[in-house]
């Protein structure tokens, strides 16, 4: 790997969607872009999703003394239009699969719209509609699929491609959500977009390849007795029997430091084991991303969301600040560190995602092949190509001016990119991970947020998510624990706790108490179970 430059000079490029404020003519809506673009000489961002041209309209059109008229009432199922242009860069779609973008939409009331407001709460807006009505330039052709629940959709190419996209976007929100201000001229709407990569249902190979990742709590067949005999093949999300019984699925139980998980099963039918379709982000939760989430909490809800009071927060990658009322990121596209559980499964309601299985990374990491020995994500045991990291000023990204659109299956380890491309599973931070290795993991069901966070995912939080916000609970840590990577202190190369993970390795997963705290290490990445209309 190459050395980390000692210093990176910063410079701010172009933001794109500055908010558009229309008079009373234009239904006195303010529609804002929460996505800051900041541009950084020697590395190449990461994501680099952008939303501008945004649009909204409520119909029928009226002049601003008549807005009274409309009322829920009189027009139930209020007519509205909203549109933007969403682009990013090194997109794909090839035999394999394709990358995409999830999109929800969060309204607020707007006290400074002229109009009175009864909440002051916000909505996550349920989508009734969305289609592409244009494709600037010579780019892919797009495709959305709206989620079963209304939460959201995902837009992604079509057709093979790859680099840029761009589609202008029309969709229209559930006429109930325009209403819940009182006035459906009383809101301001903000439109949120993360990066994803789509994992095909498909078989694959669960736990080590061979016994030197059995120290590490990592899976494998049991030949009989608890002998090793090879990886375990997942090939449906039918129920797993555990046990030590010729082909049950095992591991080693060291407790202390390293899996202790309870040797109990089986893993249900219900528990997410890879084996079906499923979106995963295609980057780590940044801080800008984060600061955004923030935004939308009410005061007392930022009381127990907000990640940057410790002492370590800004000696350790960390840059949100608070200016007034409004979190900022100084470095928004860095991966968004400190974080606790309780956090992250806010992080994931919010976004109407939901926590990943340790089963689920593996197979966004493996692929369906045969795993090589010890691999990390890119596919093998080699460090020695890699090109992506921290930068000695705690920046992430590519080094040597390298970006992802150079990516292909034959140079993954340079770029640290999965056997489906998706990034940094192996290095960058450690991850939540539901385990399958404990009771509270094992009543998973893959149920997705709801948009909705007050203060904690604990306190209307799903059933099946492992409970583990004890101040909000009073309940023992259990059912979580962590994947992947974990640079703990900046400019401390040669000290980094826990830099790279194996992808069989078990190390964390049950080690939920430390999930109870914020951490360094410790950073965030959903998942949404594809909807059986994706393709």
């Amino acid at each position: 790997m190459n050395m980390l430059p000692t210093q990176t000079q910063k410079s701010f490029c172009k933001t794109y969607g500055e908010d558009l404020r229309h008079n009373y003519r234009c239904f006195g809506v303010i529609i804002t872009m929460t996505l800051m673009l900041l541009c950084i000489p020697g590395t190449v961002r990461s994501s680099d999703i952008r939303i501008y041209n945004k649009h909204f309209r409520i119909l029928p059109e009226r002049e601003a003394g008549n807005y009274k008229a409309i009322t829920e009432e009189n027009y139930p199922d209020l007519k509205n239009v909203l549109t933007f242009t969403i682009s990013w860069d090194h997109s794909w779609r090839n035999k394999r699969n394709y990358d995409a973008a999830w999109v929800f939409v969060k309204l607020y009331p707007d006290p400074e719209s002229g109009f009175p407001t009864r909440a002051t709460d916000y909505v996550h807006a349920k989508i009734t509609s969305a289609v592409i009505v244009d494709t600037p330039g010579a780019g892919s052709k797009g495709e959305i699929t709206i989620s079963d629940d209304q939460l959201g959709f995902f837009i992604y190419p079509n057709e093979p491609s790859r680099g840029r996209v761009t589609w202008t976007v029309s969709l229209s929100l559930a006429a109930q959500d325009l209403y819940h201000f009182g006035s459906p001229f009383a809101f301001k709407s903000e439109i949120h977009a993360l990066e994803m990569v789509y994992i095909p249902e498909a078989p694959f190979y669960l736990g080590a390849v061979d016994e030197s990742m059995l120290g590490l709590g990592a899976y494998y067949r049991s030949g009989g007795d608890g002998s090793f005999d090879g990886p375990y093949k997942i090939e449906s999300e039918l129920p797993i029997e555990t046990g030590q019984n010729k082909g049950g699925l095992w591991y080693h139980n060291f407790g202390g430091e390293v899996s202790r998980g309870d040797h109990q099963g089986p893993v249900p039918g219900g528990f997410p084991k890879g084996y079906q379709a499923f979106y995963i982000m295609k980057y780590e939760l940044t801080q800008g991303q984060y600061a955004a989430f923030l935004n939308s909490l009410h005061d007392y809800g930022t009381d127990f969301r907000s990640n940057i009071g410790g002492r370590n927060y800004y000696k350790n990658r960390g840059t949100i600040v608070l200016k007034g009322q409004k979190y900022e990121a100084g470095d928004p596209d860095r991966p968004a560190n400190h974080l606790s559980w309780a956090d992250v499964m806010s992080y994931l309601d919010w976004a109407a995602l939901r926590p990943m299985t340790e089963m689920e990374v593996e197979k966004a990491a493996k692929g369906p092949e045969y795993p090589k020995p010890r691999a990390y994500a890119w596919g093998d045991s080699n460090l020695d190509k890699l090109q992506r990291g921290y930068f000695a000023d705690g920046s992430y990204g590519m080094f040597n001016d390298m970006h992802e659109g150079n990516l292909d299956d034959s140079n993954r380890a340079i770029y640290g990119a999965s056997w489906y491309w998706v990034m940094d599973l192996s290095g960058g931070l450690s991850e939540a991970v539901v385990a399958a290795s404990t009771e509270p993991g094992r009543k998973f069901r893959g149920s997705h947020g709801d948009g909705m966070v007050e203060v904690t995912y604990a306190e209307k939080g799903n059933e099946d998510w492992p409970p583990l916000d004890k101040l909000a609970t009073g309940q023992e840590a259990s059912g979580g624990g962590f994947k992947g990577g974990g640079v703990v202190r900046l400019n401390e190369v040669g000290n980094d706790a826990h830099p790279f993970d194996h992808v069989s390795s078990r190390y964390g997963v049950d080690r939920a108490v430390v999930m109870l705290y914020r951490s360094a290490i410790l950073g965030c990445r959903g998942v949404r179970t594809a909807s059986k209309t994706s393709r």
